[in-house]
């Protein structure tokens, strides 16, 4: 019989080891209810579904931080309100009125959430619609925002119209030569604006239209006021007006008429 010596060797218990130390860890985060970054999990293209519910014990965790910090606020701020310094003693209350808002320190698809939102356009109001985006903080200064900008664009295109000078040169059929880059560039760009005025000037100049129509209408929907579209008008349709049949009248009908009558008693 051979003798073994397997006693004098060290024993080789590597693979126990590192599946004790493995085991250990995953226990470790799962007590703790964190998750573990370095999983094999996170190092995937895993959809943002799926993280949110790997992270959803810190979230759980966060949620009941969040609680005891408002509790906590809510404490602080019925005592400061109800010294009076800070406010009058008529609104020692107002601390009930406070809303606290807590922001996850999380990475987000900002991709999704746009896509989100562009679907939810016409289905909910614009303040819910912008409260769905993680980087909007504040969803009516954001309205406000773009409610301002709107309002600029407008002022700025009506500041940068046609100026009445350059559409009595359109209207007179000058070169546009003997403008400047500026006034071509107006042109161009309002084409439809000057095509409505020159059909204003036209049924106006045609009896089609009366004068003080024509003059609230281009007041109302260009920024011109009563003295420019006179100017625009200039003398076409003075003396016109609607009888009260809706036919049209003019300074010269009575003449008209009188030639009429002279020719029939002949």
């Amino acid at each position: 019989a051979q003798g073994v010596a397997e006693f004098l060797t060290k024993p080789d218990g590597d693979a126990i080891q590192e599946h004790l130390i493995d085991r250990l860890i995953s226990m470790i985060y799962q007590i703790s209810m964190v998750a573990n970054l370095n999983d094999e999990a996170f190092s995937g293209n895993s959809s943002g579904v799926a993280l949110q519910y790997k992270l959803l014990p810190m979230r759980n965790l966060a949620a009941n931080q969040d609680r005891k910090f408002t509790q906590s606020l809510r404490s602080l701020y019925k005592i400061a309100f109800s010294v009076g310094t800070i406010l009058p003693e008529s609104k020692s209350d107002d601390w009930q009125k406070l809303n606290f808002a807590f922001t996850r320190n999380l990475p987000e698809n900002i991709t999704d959430e746009a896509d989100a939102a562009s679907k939810l356009k016409g289905l909910v109001s614009d303040q819910t619609m912008l409260s769905t985006l993680s980087f909007v903080d504040d969803p009516k200064a954001e309205l406000k925002r773009i409610a301002d900008e709107t309002a600029k664009k407008a002022k700025d295109a009506a500041t940068n119209s046609l100026s009445n000078a350059d559409f009595q040169k359109f209207m007179n059929g000058d070169d546009a030569t003997g403008t400047d880059a500026k006034t071509v560039q107006q042109v161009s760009l309002n084409g439809s604006q000057i095509t409505s005025m020159i059909s204003i000037v036209q049924q106006v100049a045609s009896h089609a239209l009366p004068r003080e129509s024509a003059i609230q209408m281009l007041t109302s929907a260009f920024p011109f006021d009563e003295e420019k579209a006179a100017e625009i008008l200039g003398d076409a349709g003075k003396g016109f007006e609607l009888t009260p049949d809706g036919k049209p009248s003019t300074d010269g009908g009575s003449n008209d008429d009188n030639n009429d009558s002279a020719t029939d008693s002949e």
